[in-house]
């Protein structure tokens, strides 16, 4: 094979076999600047009464390579795995037999959705709702329409691939037929285990409520890491899903995600969801609670922070590194020193927070800033009870999942903080975490002296959060490239704190009071109050240095949405 590459693409070198089907061979391929896949597939074409001559047979394995080229034009897109290029290479052809390879260039997904689930089970419930959506979004996509429908015939998790920004896609191409195909009748490429009763005891030819019996199948897996009644053979499973309906483990799974599987897996094709639109339908359902129940979390209320489940685990730990940040494709370049530090993870959105300690502290300007303001003094001291704050700001894809929709002005990735929206819309999208919070928490948005406290490490004299060097701990006017970035790339302060003078700023629970400090009056929180001035703190993108400090106060309309203007929040326990 490497002969049959180097043909086609003389640039690139084999750097590893990844993967081998029915249709061909994939490898890893790199060159100086760039890696791809290339899958090899053999055509072989043997001599018929449709293609009796050499020319016949030399012209049918053209038309099956533009056929290829053809098919992949129609079905490229999003969810579908990116092709760079195709070449035809090696043909012979005899009186018997006309051979080549097909070699596609593809895109590189570092592993497929069965080893991802495998290595990081149990999946997040914003990952498993996230993954569920964009694969009902694809196969809405090529089943929309009557000339060209595409099914996915051989519809399982190991032809899915995770991309390097985390995006699924459908890997195997070959086993996307056009629904009117004469190969979708005759020659239709299935794998029991993840295929519909129909296709499997009756020997149908596949169509769209097929295709969603796999989806039922694969959207088990992507929760549950693996089949319903696992150990049972495929016959067999299908008896025991018809008779005794399906279980659950995974106690976090959203009650309209249950009931949207079990549909899928109807015996019955005629009473599963008609349409991939339709089941797109019930996913919405959570991405917008006020649809009805809310659908975004089970039943099954998440634990506080330190409760333990019965298996006696903690949902928190004492000790977080600073270098392992990794969410999606975005990791923390540099390695920083371990912290003794209490943290807990909302499981619903997986929403991180840290455990702050009260204690006493000098609310306002810091001894050596020069750029202090008259409504940073005077220093005073303020007693602050602990609380749990989230380690970053406010992803957009933690607001989507809790507000169906997603305001910023800045969507390039779903770890990006959430922008654009008002202190209002902050408490819209708290009432929407409190109806499933656990009874006793409640989640608020930090009052100015919480979030001063935190970001000054309790209390201590730093002029940004982290220290005084804003290039290290934040992302601001200078260094920013005009635009928020990804949450957590830059160095935290010593609670283990990420983003707090940058990125965006963070709004706050108190009415902004210019002579609060001279008032002796460090937070005014009103929360029943409309139409007021609210504090933000906390700097931004496009904030030079100075309106970046620990001590820097900013009055914002309430009704305001700005492009860095986001929110962090607090949990406390009554």
């Amino acid at each position: 094979m490497k002969d049959i590459i180097k043909k086609c693409l003389p640039t690139y070198d084999i750097v590893d076999k990844i993967g081998e089907g029915i249709h061909g061979s994939v490898y890893k391929v790199k060159d100086q600047f760039k890696e791809r896949a290339v899958k090899i597939v053999p055509i072989r074409v043997e001599r018929s009464r449709l293609y009796k001559t050499e020319t016949d047979l030399d012209s049918k394995v053209s038309q099956d390579f533009h056929a290829v080229r053809e098919y992949y034009e129609t079905i490229k897109g999003d969810g579908v795995v990116g092709v760079h290029d195709f070449h035809l290479v090696d043909k012979h052809v005899s009186k018997k037999e006309a051979e080549a390879y097909l070699v596609i260039l593809m895109e590189l997904c570092p592993v497929n959705l069965q080893d991802h689930i495998i290595d990081n089970f149990p999946l997040s419930a914003a990952t498993g709702i996230r993954y569920m959506k964009s694969l009902a979004e694809v196969l809405e996509r090529l089943s929309r329409g009557m000339r060209n429908i595409f099914l996915l015939t051989d519809f399982k998790p190991s032809n899915l691939l995770i991309s390097d920004d985390d995006r699924l896609l459908i890997g195997d191409l070959g086993g996307l037929k056009r629904l009117s195909s004469v190969s979708t009748i005759t020659n239709a490429q299935f794998t029991p285990n993840w295929s519909a009763p129909e296709m499997v005891l009756k020997g149908e030819r596949p169509t769209l409520l097929s295709a969603i019996y796999s989806y039922g199948l694969v959207s088990y897996y992507i929760w549950e890491g693996q089949l319903p009644y696992e150990n049972d053979d495929f016959i067999e499973r299908i008896g025991q899903i018809k008779e005794k309906g399906i279980r659950y483990d995974n106690t976090f799974i959203p009650d309209t995600i249950r009931e949207l599987i079990l549909l899928c897996l109807k015996f019955d094709a005629d009473k599963r969801p008609g349409s991939f639109e339709e089941i797109l339908g019930h996913i919405r359902k959570i991405e917008n609670p006020l649809t009805g129940e809310n659908a975004f979390v089970s039943k099954q209320a998440p634990k506080a922070a330190g409760e333990k489940d019965k298996e006696g685990d903690e949902h928190f730990s004492t000790t977080m590194d600073m270098g392992t940040r990794k969410n999606s494709n975005i990791s923390v370049s540099k390695s920083y020193s371990r912290v003794s530090v209490k943290q807990w993870r909302e499981p619903s959105t997986q929403m991180d927070f840290v455990w702050v300690d009260g204690g006493t502290f000098k609310m306002g300007c810091i001894d050596g800033d020069e750029y202090s303001l008259s409504n940073e003094k005077p220093a005073h001291d303020v007693e602050v009870d602990g609380f749990w704050l989230g380690r970053y700001p406010v992803t957009q894809q933690q607001w989507k999942m809790v507000m169906g929709n997603n305001p910023s002005h800045f969507i390039k990735s779903p770890e990006h903080p959430v922008e654009q929206v008002s202190w209002d819309d902050t408490q819209r999208f708290l009432i929407r975490m409190n109806a499933s919070a656990k009874k006793g928490s409640l989640f608020l948005l930090p009052s100015e002296k919480q979030w001063e406290y935190a970001a000054r490490s309790r209390g201590n004299v730093e002029l940004y959060a982290g220290g005084k060097d804003i290039g290290d701990v934040a992302w601001y006017k200078e260094n920013s490239n005009h635009s928020t970035q990804a949450v957590g790339l830059k160095q935290p302060n010593s609670l283990g704190l990420f983003d707090m003078c940058g990125n965006v700023m963070e709004w706050c629970e108190d009415i902004f009071d210019d002579e609060a400090y001279k008032k002796g009056k460090p937070d005014m929180p009103g929360r029943l109050s409309h139409g007021m001035d609210r504090v933000a703190r906390g700097g931004g993108y496009n904030l030079d240095a100075k309106r970046c400090r620990t001590t820097a106060r900013r009055r914002m309309a309430q009704g305001l949405k700005y492009v860095n203007l986001g929110l962090r929040i607090v949990m406390s326990e009554e």
